[in-house]
């Protein structure tokens, strides 16, 4: 009874702790939107206005203005005809935080400074590999070494879960089973609960980097005790990667232009 007890409190902390980061980092996105992008309308969102929304029409403005990347962005987004996600007006859209982590390294060639000594060969954002089973990772970068499946939170409160309904269990037996095999003891419960990360984990011909915020504990402890009780043997493979340690990275290279972009990101992203 003690242990449940102790449990349930861990559990409230965390997730008190959770709600409180969302806060801070809303209330401060709401500031960055007067203060740096000099907007005072509240955008949209289900028939709601929120402090923190751009209107749609200023969506260009999630990508970090004022450096030397942002136009170069936003071109891309146009050319490579990438879909945006129907909240990417929202500041707290990891959408947007993607591109704006991630493009500059590639413009500047600087990806062997983070995870590989070689050079990418290629990357691909909202990156479906099987059409059939349809994970979308929010970045996918080959080099001449490896190959490297990227999964990027911000504000989401959790990885995603699935419903336990006839759609869902149609898949997991026509999909999921047969790939889940290489894994320790995932019952169809057990993969609907962290489905999610094992829809990510059945890719194992490279890595699977989580990218999210030092002190979002609670999504380190989700991963950790997925690899602990059912992926052991992939463990050299899963990679935690926190936003500030990119960030760090970034601002201690040589590149004058990239460090500005970086200090303009942890300026928007983590001074909450």
């Amino acid at each position: 009874m003690r242990n449940s007890v102790g449990f349930c409190k861990l559990q409230e902390e965390r997730k008190m702790k959770k709600k409180l980061i969302r806060e801070r980092i809303i209330k401060h996105l709401a500031d960055y939107k007067i203060k740096i992008l000099k907007i005072d309308k509240n955008g949209i969102w289900r028939k709601k206005k929120y402090p923190h929304i751009l209107p749609k029409e200023d969506w260009k403005k999630n990508i970090i203005p004022q450096t030397e990347y942002d136009q170069k962005i936003i071109s891309e987004i146009k050319n490579k005809n990438i879909k945006l996600h129907q909240g990417f007006h929202h500041l707290t859209s990891s959408q947007a935080l993607c591109f704006n982590l991630f493009y500059p390294i590639f413009f500047a060639e600087k990806f062997d400074l983070l995870l590989d000594k070689k050079l990418h060969k290629d990357y691909i954002f909202e990156y479906i590999k099987d059409e059939n089973e349809n994970t979308n990772f929010d970045l996918y970068v080959e080099t001449n070494q490896a190959k490297y499946y990227f999964e990027i939170k911000y504000t989401e409160n959790e990885f995603g879960k699935a419903k336990n309904d006839k759609r869902h269990e149609d898949k997991y037996e026509k999909i999921y089973k047969d790939k889940l095999k290489k894994f320790t003891g995932v019952t169809m419960e057990i993969f609907f609960r962290y489905y999610q990360l094992f829809r990510n984990l059945i890719y194992d011909d490279g890595y699977n980097i989580f990218v999210f915020p030092k002190d979002r504990s609670d999504l380190k402890d989700t991963i950790k005790y997925v690899i602990e009780n059912h992926c052991k043997e992939q463990e050299e493979h899963i990679i935690i990667l926190p936003i500030e340690e990119i960030v760090e990275i970034m601002l201690g290279s040589s590149d004058n232009k990239l460090i500005k972009h970086y200090e303009l990101f942890r300026k928007k992203y983590l001074l909450y």
